[in-house]
């Protein structure tokens, strides 16, 4: 397929992050139909977050587990570039983003952009006495930080910001369920486990329905797994890279 041919792609992402995709999709010739499942706030202030900052001790390595992490973690990104603190990128697009943010990371995996990806780097065989700093969101994966300390590591945490669920107004989700069922999204572009069961609880019955004989497009295995949990009946489209066009690529495939 060379052309989406009209079809609806609903972007499931926050408000302020769905622009890139919505463009590409549009200049395939689809519609992109914007219906946010997950908005993301800070947790703190920038300087309440500089104070928990400071409470730690130094360390010897920082990871970013994303891009909001990047952005939302800019003041302590800066600290540890005034620092010299060695940086490391959860993947690809994090590093973009912190590349934006003036701080070029040394490490980032030659494939891959999950924790899994970034253990598998030689940076991370031998952590014994090393102190490590994880800038994340409120709530996240666990794998990372305890598989560090299993290999010697002392590790901090630092959550810079939440997920939320967003409040539709008024008349939304009626109207993109009825755009829905008269056949006017096709795909479904979710990145998260949270924002897919986000989704299932903003929907209504007729909704989730809907969801589940539509065609999901994502760039993680976990959302792939939780599809099939949910009872998604179409195989999930998996994007090859985190990156937008990427996502439009698998559409068109």
């Amino acid at each position: 397929m060379s052309s989406l041919n009209g079809a609806g792609v609903l972007i499931t992402r926050p408000g302020h992050q769905s622009a890139e995709l919505a463009r590409l999709v549009e200049k395939a010739g689809g519609i992109p139909v914007l219906f946010p499942a997950i908005e993301i706030e800070p947790t703190a202030s920038a300087s309440q977050l500089l104070s928990k900052f400071h409470s730690l001790s130094r360390h010897d390595l920082a990871i970013v587990i994303s891009s909001n992490a990047a952005n939302y973690g800019e003041p302590i990104l800066a600290e540890l570039v005034d620092q010299d603190i060695r940086l490391a990128a959860i993947g690809p697009a994090t590093a973009r983003t912190m590349k934006h943010l003036g701080c070029r990371p040394g490490v980032v995996p030659a494939s891959g952009f999950n924790s899994e990806a970034l253990l598998a780097d030689e940076e991370f065989r031998d952590m014994a006495g090393r102190r490590v700093l994880i800038l994340r969101g409120q709530g996240g994966r666990e794998l990372l930080g305890d598989t560090l300390r299993h290999r010697g590591a002392t590790v901090d945490y630092l959550e810079v910001y939440r997920r939320i669920l967003p409040q539709p107004g008024s008349g939304e989700v009626e109207k993109i369920e009825s755009l829905w069922a008269q056949g006017g999204i096709r795909f479904v572009a979710a990145n998260s486990v949270e924002t897919l069961d986000n989704l299932v609880r903003l929907l209504t019955q007729d909704g989730q329905r809907l969801l589940r004989a539509s065609r999901i497009v994502t760039i993680s295995e976990r959302v792939v797994r939780k599809a099939e949990q949910i009872g998604i009946a179409a195989p999930v489209l998996l994007a090859g890279s985190s990156k937008d066009q990427a996502m439009l690529d698998i559409m068109l495939a």
